[in-house]
């Protein structure tokens, strides 16, 4: 659906265990095998479980089943059960939990928004603003899209929406002027 690097996924994990998991180590644990499992607390829309798997497989951790992208869950179902060495599973503990927690909530209000907007308008769409907590863009719009929405626009560089804080720069004739200009140079934007 989306393509989320490897080198994002290792960013993230990066962004938590910068170099060991200190309380691990020193409770000598983590040669021990073990299953951990990640379950929702309410009903939603799944979002997330292809990078969390994937982050599992890049630090050798076995998924053994989850919920794909889209699904819907119940309160209290597991969403994806992971099974490997007590480092590695604390290791991957908690970006997992925030991969699945947030996008989740994402594609769940947006699921919930579509829903609502439909039982008025079945042709409507629901789109998302390119406004994203930084670093976390390519997540949200896999949660938008997971949820039945769609990105509005994923970038300034894609098309020309002018704001009142543009036209703040532009006297009257000005803006007048760059209008036209702008239906002759960036037409399609």
């Amino acid at each position: 659906m989306l393509n989320i690097t490897n080198e994002t996924l290792e960013r993230w994990l990066k962004e938590d265990i910068p170099y060991l998991d200190l309380t691990t180590f020193v409770l000598g644990i983590g040669n021990q095998e073990g299953e951990m499992q990640i379950y929702s607390r309410e009903n939603a829309v799944i979002c997330g479980t292809e990078e969390v798997k994937r982050l599992c497989d890049l630090k050798g951790a076995e998924v053994i089943g989850y919920i794909p992208s889209g699904g819907k869950v119940s309160a209290n179902e597991v969403i994806i059960t992971i099974k490997g060495k007590a480092s590695t599973l604390h290791m991957l503990w908690k970006t997992c939990q925030n991969i699945l927690e947030y996008a989740s909530a994402i594609a769940t209000r947006t699921d919930k928004l579509v829903r609502k907007a439909r039982k008025y308008n079945e042709q409507i769409t629901i789109v998302s603003t390119r406004k994203v907590f930084p670093g976390t863009k390519e997540l949200s719009i896999k949660a938008v899209l997971c949820g039945g929405g769609y990105p509005l626009r994923l970038g300034l560089s894609e098309t020309v929406l002018i704001f009142q804080q543009h036209r703040n720069f532009l006297s009257s004739a000005e803006y007048i002027k760059k209008l036209a200009e702008l239906k002759s140079h960036v037409s399609e934007k």
